[in-house]
């Protein structure tokens, strides 16, 4: 059950050379071995009370097996909504993390690959993505999940949400009044709480 008290993470990348070269806060860490302990060092200190919600893009590709056995060996109930860069199915992830989001609740779609997840805690209608649904790039229009992210905007006004926490877009953008960026980046490379992410929005 997601509430107050869940931590939210995403784009960690783990031993990923392109984006550390691509983003100036990673960058001020010197190197890749001391982003990724910094971030290994505060996920290691939740509890097996605490759950955390990884919005995707996981890590890099050939080091796939590494960082899923170090995921597995977190002690707090772990969550993950896949990213663009997360190319493994989904029974891959699982062997690290004790839930993975496929689809977005009940809601049917003809976008493969749309996940999503929309709560609502405290009286926010929270829809929860890999993707942004607001604030979209032209670099995000020209690629194949465009569509994804279209879709999204919709689900987000027919369902009548009222905020979206997600990634993807690391610190290349802002947030939105109804949006809220928990890639690492934005978050000084540490999970965030719910309650915080609504206090600093306004709703609580």
């Amino acid at each position: 059950m997601i509430t107050l008290d869940t931590y939210f993470i995403s784009d960690t990348h783990f031993k990923e050379s392109g984006i550390f070269k691509a983003s100036s806060k990673r960058k001020s860490f010197n190197s890749i071995s001391n982003i990724d302990r910094t971030m290994w060092k505060h996920i290691q200190s939740l509890s097996y009370k605490d759950t955390l919600i990884h919005l995707g893009d996981l890590n890099y590709k050939d080091y796939s097996n590494e960082i899923i056995q170090n995921i597995s060996s977190i002690n707090c109930h772990k969550i993950f909504l896949p990213g663009n860069h997360d190319i493994k199915n989904y029974s891959f992830y699982k062997k690290g993390f004790n839930h993975v989001i496929e689809g977005i609740n009940d809601i049917k779609t003809d976008i493969k690959d749309l996940n999503a997840l929309i709560i609502k805690v405290n009286k926010c209608k929270i829809l929860i993505s890999h993707f942004p649904v607001f604030n979209i790039s032209e670099y995000d229009k020209s690629k194949d999940f465009y569509p994804a992210i279209l879709e999204l905007q919709n689900i987000f006004k027919k369902e009548n949400c009222d905020l979206n926490i997600h990634g993807h877009i690391h610190d290349f953008q802002k947030d939105t009044d109804k949006s809220f960026n928990v890639s690492v980046e934005n978050i000084n490379f540490k999970p965030i709480q719910l309650r915080d992410i609504l206090k600093q929005k306004g709703f609580l």
